[in-house]
């Protein structure tokens, strides 16, 4: 080889194709999320969740092509597998909605270090680290004892990246989003203060916030109950099942010819009036259910055009409103937002959890509903009197007086609210 001539570059390692849609869904459905049974199981889960996360990105592709060219009437669900199958397996749904749960989050983050486990001496987290020399010369180590670690927010921040690829082009979101949102808003704030879920917690806060009632048309309405009842059914079948597979029935195994001798002998013996009659006497056992795969894939078929008619449905545009960022929950699902928000700040409240300052400077994006502000002025008092807790506290008293509505008839939140106030007992400062 002459000087000139460029030494042979390296082999390059082949990069290994994303797993399939089907087995992404296989593996995240059939993992749980909660508490992954093995480090093999972690990354099978991490893995699968990336792989997700590109099938995703392929459906987002199609579905901005499709608004480019003014063409989602031509939509077909089948183009965006992906999308489809978040929307319409109650499993994936519910897998993805849970890893939102904070509760679900923090027990799996605890899990998620690759690498055996330490004894306490060998604890990274210790001041004295032990370090271990490197076999390269003139090279520091570094510390080869470390493994790897996934992100603290990895699970969450791509479950919520791939519900809001996904939601970001329905009117309508499902109330597990908001409660899920609420939980950890009141709670640790694992995802929600994350700057890379920044897009669906702004949709979140702008549902919450806005007041749109006047501004309903009939086909927003229809909508936004026709969504509230598809997601609604999508959560309760997930708590039967993971799957939805239709009941076959098993036809009766036919009996051997010797079996068939045996009884035919023992009904000779046994002559009975039906017999004596000169008719051909069935044997029972010789009756076989009839069975017909054809009723079962017609069966299967038509529910898959009811659930792509859903999804259609869902895609199809009701809002007047183009922006990203706009409310997602009209109508009849404001008042479940409503509720969803005030049991998670309820059963916050009434945690073993301390209440801090994080809770009170959350609590003014809430205020506007009702419940809310009844549960913040029960403890306003012991707020006020908290000298950590007292000038969060003063301004998220003016916040609640703020929001009480001047309507008649007042509303019998609002009556408790300034009876609550009236009834403060407060030391002089």
């Amino acid at each position: 080889m002459s000087s000139e001539e460029a030494p042979p570059a390296p082999d390059a390692r082949p990069s290994s194709p994303p797993p399939t849609l089907k087995d992404c869904v296989s593996i995240i459905t059939a993992s749980d999320a909660s508490s992954p049974s093995s480090t093999r199981k972690k990354g099978e889960l991490a893995l699968s969740m990336l792989g997700f996360c590109y099938h995703i990105a392929s459906d987002q592709a199609k579905l901005s092509k499709l608004q480019s060219e003014n063409n989602m009437n031509n939509l077909q669900i089948s183009e965006i597998p992906a999308m489809q199958e978040l929307l319409s397996n109650p499993a994936l749904f519910t897998a993805f909605v849970s890893m939102l749960n904070p509760a679900t989050a923090l027990n799996l983050q605890q899990q998620m270090t690759i690498g055996r486990k330490r004894a306490p001496s060998e604890d990274l987290t210790h001041s004295r680290k032990r370090q271990m020399l490197s076999p390269v010369p003139n090279r520091q180590h570094s510390n080869i004892e470390e493994k790897t670690q996934l992100p603290v927010e990895s699970t969450s921040v791509l479950a919520a990246t791939c519900l809001y690829t996904v939601l970001q082009h329905v009117d309508h979101w499902p109330i597990q989003i908001m409660k899920a949102f609420a939980d950890d808003s009141f709670g640790p704030r694992i995802w929600v203060d994350d700057d890379r879920c920044s897009a669906i917690v702004a949709n979140l806060e702008q549902s919450i916030q806005s007041r749109h009632d006047d501004t309903l048309t009939g086909a927003m309405v229809s909508a936004a109950e026709k969504a509230d009842k598809y997601f609604s059914s999508l959560g309760a079948s997930s708590t039967k099942s993971k799957t939805t597979i239709p009941t076959v029935p098993v036809p009766t195994k036919q009996p051997s010819t010797k079996e068939k001798r045996k009884l035919t002998s023992g009904a000779k013996m046994n002559v009975d009036t039906s017999s004596s009659s000169g008719e051909e006497e069935v044997l029972e056992s010789e009756v076989l259910p009839s069975f017909s795969m054809t009723s079962v894939h017609q069966e299967q078929s038509h529910s898959s055009n009811e659930i792509d008619s859903s999804l259609y449905a869902l895609f199809s545009a009701s809002s007047p409103s183009t922006e990203q960022v706009r409310p997602r929950y009209v109508s009849s699902n404001v008042e479940l937002m409503y509720e969803v928000i005030s049991d998670a700040f309820e059963e916050r409240l009434n945690s073993k959890s301390k209440q801090n300052s994080r809770l009170l400077l959350t609590l003014p994006l809430f205020l506007r509903i009702p419940r809310v502000r009844v549960l913040a002025s029960r403890h306003l008092e012991r707020w006020l009197q908290s000298p950590a807790l007292a000038g969060l506290a003063r301004t998220l008293f003016a916040g609640i007086v703020k929001h009480v509505e001047n309507v008649d008839p007042p509303l019998f939140d609002d009556l408790e609210v300034v009876d609550n106030i009236l009834n403060l007992k407060l030391k002089a400062n």
